[in-house]
């Protein structure tokens, strides 16, 4: 893994530096930390679409159709 890194960091510090002799370092994300991203997005995507659900539920279909 280390190895693969050390490739990566060589093709992208020739890259992003345009061969000035800067150090590229990648950034490691742990695999708990995308998880808790995806659960915090699913969360809000169910409760931003509960509430307008909910109030959808108390409308009559006619009612709806009528106003719009």
């Amino acid at each position: 893994m280390n190895q693969v890194i050390s490739i990566i960091q060589a093709v992208l510090g020739g890259i992003g530096a345009m061969g000035f002799g800067i150090d590229v370092k990648i950034s490691i994300i742990p695999i708990w930390l995308i998880f808790a991203a995806m659960d915090f997005s699913a969360l809000i995507g169910i409760i931003s679409g509960y509430y307008p659900a909910r109030r959808a539920l108390n409308l009559s279909a006619l009612e709806a159709i009528r106003t719009e």
